[in-house]
């Protein structure tokens, strides 16, 4: 669908994605998602990774955490965060990227800054342009999909 691809889109803020390899229980991903690490190509904690498996009725010993379980889970964070909200024009572009920073650590969520930038372990990673990029991408292809 437009929205999986917009969340891809967003996902990597045009970079190439670092993906876990190999389709594992997504148990061992929830293991390797604790203690301050992250897990997979949308870098689940082990908490929300718990939470995501439940919502979707998973058992994390049994399903696969390979990039269909990734991207179902990633959508559900992003849309937690606001994206259908975004897609529909109820919230503006940068309340979406302001949303998405308090999600990963890893996006700016104003000027260069990671929203958890003073907790001296998160920076951005990416810049405020590739992430604005990528938004207006996702955006872009939701319209299109609509025939906008």
């Amino acid at each position: 669908s437009a929205a999986a691809e917009g969340a891809r889109e967003v996902r990597w803020a045009g970079r190439p994605p670092c993906r876990w390899t190999r389709a594992a229980p997504a148990a061992d991903a929830a293991v390797a998602g604790g203690g301050g690490t992250a897990a997979g190509g949308y870098q689940f904690l082990r908490n929300n990774l718990a939470g995501l498996a439940k919502q979707h009725k998973h058992d994390l010993n049994k399903t696969l955490f390979d990039e269909k379980t990734q991207d179902l889970y990633g959508r559900s964070l992003m849309d937690r965060r606001g994206f259908r909200d975004f897609l529909s024009g109820k919230i503006n572009a940068n309340q979406m990227r302001l949303n998405l920073a308090k999600e990963w650590a890893a996006l700016p969520a104003t000027g260069e800054k990671s929203y958890y930038d003073k907790d001296g372990r998160n920076k951005a990673r990416v810049s405020s342009k590739e992430i604005n990029t990528a938004i207006a991408k996702a955006l872009e292809l939701y319209r299109k999909s609509l025939g906008q």
